[in-house]
Protein backbone atom coordinates (compact mmCIF):
# COMPACT_ATOMS: atom_id res chain seq x y z
CA UNK A 1 0.00 0.00 0.00
CA UNK A 2 0.87 3.67 -0.71
CA UNK A 3 1.36 6.15 1.80
CA UNK A 4 -1.17 8.51 -0.17
CA UNK A 5 -3.73 5.46 -0.41
CA UNK A 6 -3.07 4.78 3.32
CA UNK A 7 -3.91 8.33 4.26
CA UNK A 8 -7.20 7.83 1.95
CA UNK A 9 -7.59 4.91 3.81
CA UNK A 10 -7.95 6.51 7.25
CA UNK A 11 -10.09 8.98 6.11
CA UNK A 12 -12.68 7.11 4.37
CA UNK A 13 -12.79 4.43 7.16
CA UNK A 14 -13.10 7.65 9.84
CA UNK A 15 -15.62 8.85 7.61
CA UNK A 16 -17.86 5.38 6.90
CA UNK A 17 -17.32 4.43 10.99
CA UNK A 18 -18.64 7.82 12.01
CA UNK A 19 -21.49 7.42 9.44
CA UNK A 20 -22.68 4.10 10.84
CA UNK A 21 -22.20 5.51 14.58
CA UNK A 22 -24.58 8.43 13.83
CA UNK A 23 -26.98 6.43 11.84
CA UNK A 24 -27.15 3.76 15.36
CA UNK A 25 -27.56 7.03 17.70
CA UNK A 26 -30.11 8.99 15.54
CA UNK A 27 -32.30 5.81 14.89
CA UNK A 28 -32.08 5.07 19.02
CA UNK A 29 -32.87 8.26 19.66
CA UNK A 30 -35.84 7.97 17.47
CA UNK A 31 -36.51 4.63 19.39
CA UNK A 32 -35.83 3.20 16.23
CA UNK A 33 -33.19 0.04 15.77
CA UNK A 34 -31.09 0.72 13.05
CA UNK A 35 -30.83 -2.35 10.57
CA UNK A 36 -27.67 -4.73 10.44
CA UNK A 37 -25.07 -4.25 8.31
CA UNK A 38 -23.45 -7.49 9.27
CA UNK A 39 -23.28 -9.36 6.02
CA UNK A 40 -21.61 -12.97 8.31
CA UNK A 41 -24.31 -12.40 10.42
CA UNK A 42 -27.00 -11.79 7.68
CA UNK A 43 -25.73 -15.31 6.45
CA UNK A 44 -25.12 -16.97 9.50
CA UNK A 45 -27.43 -15.88 11.88
CA UNK A 46 -24.13 -16.02 14.21
CA UNK A 47 -21.92 -12.93 15.33
CA UNK A 48 -19.06 -11.98 13.84
CA UNK A 49 -16.19 -10.73 15.78
CA UNK A 50 -17.03 -6.64 15.37
CA UNK A 51 -20.47 -7.34 16.38
CA UNK A 52 -21.70 -4.58 19.25
CA UNK A 53 -18.94 -2.78 17.71
CA UNK A 54 -21.22 0.26 16.67
CA UNK A 55 -22.93 0.13 19.86
CA UNK A 56 -19.94 -0.19 22.20
CA UNK A 57 -18.76 2.98 20.43
CA UNK A 58 -22.14 4.81 20.59
CA UNK A 59 -21.68 3.96 24.39
CA UNK A 60 -18.46 5.24 24.70
CA UNK A 61 -18.97 8.78 23.30
CA UNK A 62 -22.45 8.66 25.99
CA UNK A 63 -19.32 7.61 28.34
CA UNK A 64 -21.01 4.26 29.17
CA UNK A 65 -17.92 2.36 29.81
CA UNK A 66 -19.93 -0.81 31.34
CA UNK A 67 -22.14 -0.82 28.60
CA UNK A 68 -19.40 -0.38 25.74
CA UNK A 69 -17.31 -2.98 27.45
CA UNK A 70 -19.91 -5.15 27.43
CA UNK A 71 -21.19 -4.36 23.80
CA UNK A 72 -17.59 -5.80 22.06
CA UNK A 73 -14.45 -4.18 24.06
CA UNK A 74 -13.47 -4.06 20.33
CA UNK A 75 -15.29 -0.77 20.58
CA UNK A 76 -12.47 0.99 22.44
CA UNK A 77 -9.95 0.39 19.77
CA UNK A 78 -12.09 1.83 17.12
CA UNK A 79 -13.09 4.93 18.70
CA UNK A 80 -9.81 5.31 19.25
CA UNK A 81 -9.28 4.72 15.42
CA UNK A 82 -12.52 7.40 15.03
CA UNK A 83 -11.34 9.73 16.63
CA UNK A 84 -7.14 9.72 16.75
CA UNK A 85 -6.18 8.72 13.40
CA UNK A 86 -8.11 10.96 11.42
CA UNK A 87 -6.57 14.08 13.49
CA UNK A 88 -3.20 12.41 13.19
CA UNK A 89 -3.64 11.81 9.35
CA UNK A 90 -4.86 15.77 9.44
CA UNK A 91 -2.26 16.89 10.73
CA UNK A 92 0.47 14.75 8.89
CA UNK A 93 -0.89 16.07 5.54
CA UNK A 94 -0.92 19.84 6.69
CA UNK A 95 2.72 19.60 8.36
CA UNK A 96 3.82 17.15 5.43
CA UNK A 97 4.87 14.66 8.26
CA UNK A 98 4.24 10.52 7.88
CA UNK A 99 4.17 10.46 11.70
CA UNK A 100 0.50 7.93 11.39
CA UNK A 101 2.38 6.46 7.78
CA UNK A 102 5.51 5.02 9.97
CA UNK A 103 3.79 4.01 12.73
CA UNK A 104 0.94 1.70 10.60
CA UNK A 105 4.56 0.47 9.47
CA UNK A 106 6.07 -0.72 12.54
CA UNK A 107 2.62 -2.00 13.12
CA UNK A 108 2.48 -3.72 10.40
CA UNK A 109 5.95 -5.40 10.65
CA UNK A 110 5.86 -6.27 14.29
CA UNK A 111 1.73 -8.01 13.35
CA UNK A 112 3.62 -9.72 10.44
CA UNK A 113 5.83 -12.09 12.97
CA UNK A 114 4.08 -15.33 14.13
CA UNK A 115 4.32 -15.20 17.87
CA UNK A 116 2.51 -11.90 17.58
CA UNK A 117 0.46 -12.83 14.65
CA UNK A 118 -0.52 -16.09 16.69
CA UNK A 119 -0.97 -14.24 20.17
CA UNK A 120 -3.82 -11.80 18.00
CA UNK A 121 -5.52 -14.62 16.32
CA UNK A 122 -5.74 -16.60 19.71
CA UNK A 123 -7.30 -13.51 21.41
CA UNK A 124 -9.76 -13.15 18.85
CA UNK A 125 -10.96 -16.62 19.04
CA UNK A 126 -11.22 -16.05 22.51
CA UNK A 127 -13.37 -12.92 22.19
CA UNK A 128 -15.28 -14.41 19.07
CA UNK A 129 -16.07 -17.89 21.49
CA UNK A 130 -17.31 -15.10 24.05
CA UNK A 131 -19.53 -13.67 21.64
CA UNK A 132 -21.36 -16.75 20.41
CA UNK A 133 -21.65 -18.16 23.83
CA UNK A 134 -23.37 -14.70 24.80
CA UNK A 135 -25.52 -14.63 22.10
CA UNK A 136 -26.79 -18.66 22.44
Amino acid sequence: MTRTWFYRLVFLGAGLGLASVSRYVWNAALGAEAPGVCIFHAATGAPCPACGTTRSVAALLAGDLRAAWDWNPLGFLATSALVVLPVVAAVDLVARRETLWRAYLTVESTVRRPPVAIALVVLLAVHWTRLILRAA
